[in-house]
């Protein structure tokens, strides 16, 4: 789905820095090629997050209700599993009776391989895909939908290539770090079991205070008092997968309750 309606998964971002006056043109300079330069090899680049072949990038397709918002598309000519398989081995059929030959040599499947390749691949369909982004200037928090690492890498070099600049994925460390100049490092180890002692290990910040979460949502009636913000309400809907490594119960699962309802957005 996209960010103009339904439900939608995202990551965050934060950027070191505000973006340039000339973002819209930076995006522009990188606009994705037209379907006609599409070959062999994918191609890649910005589009406006209207749909993904508006090339038009300019300060009115760029921007919706006050975000920007663009998407970087990447096109490619797939050939289907089974039909790239069914090809082969009806060339390879035809190779084995004229040869008069019960195996194939390798060579020879390889050159099978490639001549179905380039007999196909050029008649495939371009299939398309985006990571759209949008962007809060008031916050410098950019939201895009790139789930997998894979994406991240892929976003992020897009990105810096464009404007210059690194987006920092918002993680719970990376947010103690950005917002409060805490390093979350140097913290002590939680546990949350009195039968498994706490270890130093991998940063585990986000997960312990989803753990803390989950409890003081239950044990609290999900109404919390945060300083300066006053009385905060909090949801946690399941259900959840707890893992613990080391000694007792590997996993488990469980449903949250319902809590009641949140007053005021939680923070």
């Amino acid at each position: 789905m996209s960010f103009e309606g339904g439900s939608i998964s995202f990551r965050m971002f934060y950027l070191p820095r505000e973006l340039p006056a000339n973002a819209v043109e930076r995006f522009s300079k990188f606009v994705a090629p037209t379907l006609q330069h599409l070959k062999d090899a994918p191609i890649h680049g910005w589009v406006t997050g209207r749909h993904l072949l508006d090339r038009q990038i300019n300060k009115e397709t760029a921007h919706f209700g006050g975000y920007l918002r663009m998407t970087l598309m990447r096109a490619e000519r797939k050939i289907p599993t089974s039909l790239f398989r069914a090809e082969c081995r009806m060339e390879e059929l035809a190779r084995q009776q004229a040869m008069g030959v019960a195996v194939l040599p390798a060579k020879v499947r390889g050159e099978i391989k490639k001549e179905v390749t380039d007999r196909l691949l050029p008649s495939m369909p371009p299939t398309l895909k985006g990571i759209t982004l949008v962007y809060d200037s008031n916050s410098r928090l950019m939201f895009a939908t790139a789930l997998s690492e894979k994406q991240v890498d892929a976003f992020n070099i897009s990105f810096g290539q464009t404007m210059q600049m690194q987006p920092i994925l918002l993680t719970p460390a990376a947010a103690a770090a950005w917002r409060r100049k805490v390093d979350v490092r140097n913290w002590d180890p939680a546990s949350f079991s009195p039968e498994v002692e706490a270890e130093p290990g991998e940063e585990t910040v986000g997960l312990d205070f989803l753990t803390w979460l989950l409890f003081a949502s239950e044990a609290r009636g999900g109404i919390f008092q945060i300083p300066d913000i006053g009385e905060t309400g909090v949801i946690v809907e399941g259900p959840l997968m707890f893992v613990m490594e080391g000694a007792g119960t590997k996993r488990c699962c469980g449903r949250a309750s319902r809590s009641s309802a949140s007053r005021r957005r939680p923070r």
